[in-house]
């Protein structure tokens, strides 16, 4: 028997097995807590045939999960998702993550942030889902209070020891702040940013979900105040929220600013002001302002040197 034959045979085999559990619900799930995460790998055969079987059972299967009972094995496929280069395997597995994060229990979900996170600041496709995963964890992540030795530990314990995975949490959770309920609204976004955040489609945080919004820039800006980042990693994100109309939001950003470490004479942040202020609407220009007017080092930029001037 050839391997393509012996592949197609397992992915039969599997399917026949999901067919036959498809309307009950518990053993549905157990049998996907078996065969899910080794089923989608086969998805990355080298065989057309395979893949496209795959691709059929998975397209079946997405009916049969919708039932409230079926939860997915989570863990098992985001660690799979980490571990393969596959495009289509990568694929599948947020699918069905994305599916089952919000069925599972909160200290499952939790103990997950710190496997998604680890990472995350390398740009793909995968990206936007990635950080719309871990918006859907902070509700459950436990912060440790300010000062404490859980505080100090927490940046590692999290998964953000890499400036690279710090720095771009931090700026998209900045950049969550300014989203607006109705996204041609949110001045201080381009395009590409609102796709981001929005994944692409107008429903993603649309009025039924409005609340949703609000709790989510809440848990967002807890975070960036945690000690999972730096005062240098989350400086403009500090901003934004000092200049938030939401006061529980604007609260905690004006904290952030009054405490940071950040030397505005260095020319780094000198130009990442100036490349906000350039950027961003009046309420936030005029905080920026106000932080160059303390910077002696300000005085050497102009706006003409500035790429988005």
């Amino acid at each position: 028997m050839s391997s393509e034959a012996k592949e197609l045979e397992l992915v039969d085999r599997v399917d026949f097995k999901i067919l036959a559990v498809a309307n009950n619900e518990q053993k549905l799930q157990a049998l996907l807590k078996i065969y899910l995460a080794p089923l989608l790998l086969k998805a990355g055969s080298e065989h057309a045939s395979v893949r496209k079987k795959v691709i059929e059972i998975c397209q079946r299967l997405k009916g049969y999960i919708q039932a409230p009972g079926v939860v997915l094995p989570v863990k098992d496929l985001l660690t799979q998702f980490k571990s393969t280069e596959h495009a289509v395997i990568r694929h599948l597995d947020l699918l069905f993550v994305q599916h089952s994060i919000g069925r599972i229990e909160p200290e499952e979900r939790r103990e997950l942030v710190a496997l998604l996170l680890v990472g995350i600041g390398t740009r793909s496709l995968s990206s936007p889902r990635l950080f719309n995963l871990l918006l859907c964890m902070l509700p459950d992540v436990k912060i440790p209070p300010r000062g404490s030795k859980e505080d100090a530990a927490f940046k590692d314990e999290i998964g953000l020891s890499d400036p690279k995975d710090a720095i771009f949490v931090a700026e998209w959770l900045g950049k969550l702040l300014l989203l607006k309920q109705t996204a041609d609204d949110s001045v201080g976004l381009s395009k590409e940013d609102i796709e981001f955040l929005t994944l692409g489609s107008r429903d993603t945080w649309a009025s039924a979900r409005g609340t949703k919004l609000a709790d989510a820039r809440i848990c967002a800006v807890n975070f960036l105040a945690s000690g999972a980042f730096k005062d240098e990693e989350r400086f403009i994100s500090s901003i934004l929220a000092a200049g938030n109309s939401d006061g529980r939001i604007s609260s905690v950003g004006e904290d952030l600013l009054k405490r940071t470490s950040v030397s505005v004479e260095d020319t780094r942040h000198v130009e990442s002001l100036f490349l906000a202020h350039a950027c961003l609407p009046p309420p936030y220009r005029t905080r920026i302002l106000t932080l160059l007017a303390r910077s002696a080092a300000s005085v050497q930029w102009t706006a003409a040197r500035l790429p988005c001037a």
